[in-house]
């Protein structure tokens, strides 16, 4: 039963990922109408030093990238980090292009596209896309999405600033 539930959820998390349309245009906006597309207010948030971010048991470094913002419920997320810390191969090319292999799995992003080709999920009201160095951020509804089609899942501790993440099948 419970492999059943893990294959479901990958399938679902599959035909998200490779069967949206592009819709950033109107996935970046919050609720008041305002633009926000990669921004995030230094207020109501857990400064970067107090967060912490935990890769299957195991805290991981990931500089000064975490911004979890507990009024909002939203994060952004040093995405690569977490996926090498599973245990992905990541491969960053010329051109902001990113190739992402783990699980059997291949996927790949744009960081010089709009949504980074990988669009928005709904419901989504503080999406986040950002490219800093050679990291990728992302808000937590995406980054959960991306974890959950490579059979991995988050939780997120707003008040203590704490993400753990983890394998599905674990």
């Amino acid at each position: 039963m419970r492999k059943g539930k893990v294959i479901l959820i990958s399938v679902m998390s599959l035909l998200f990922l490779f069967g949206c349309s592009h819709n950033a245009a109107s996935n970046t906006v919050n609720t008041d109408g305002e633009q926000n597309k990669n921004t995030t207010s230094k207020e109501d948030t857990v400064s970067e030093d107090d967060c912490t971010i935990i890769v299957i048991g195991k805290e991981i470094a990931v500089g000064d990238y975490v911004v979890i913002n507990e009024q909002k419920q939203n994060a952004e997320i040093p995405v690569l980090a977490i996926l090498e810390a599973l245990g992905a191969d990541v491969e960053r090319t010329q051109g902001g292009k990113v190739t992402i292999r783990y699980a059997g799995k291949t996927f790949d992003m744009d960081t010089e596209s709009d949504d980074f080709g990988f669009p928005i999920p709904p419901g989504t009201t503080n999406a986040v896309r950002k490219c800093i160095d050679q990291e990728i951020l992302m808000d937590a509804d995406s980054t959960h999405a991306l974890l959950n089609a490579f059979a991995a899942t988050m939780q997120i501790d707003y008040e203590n600033g704490i993400i753990s993440v983890f394998n599905i099948d674990e």
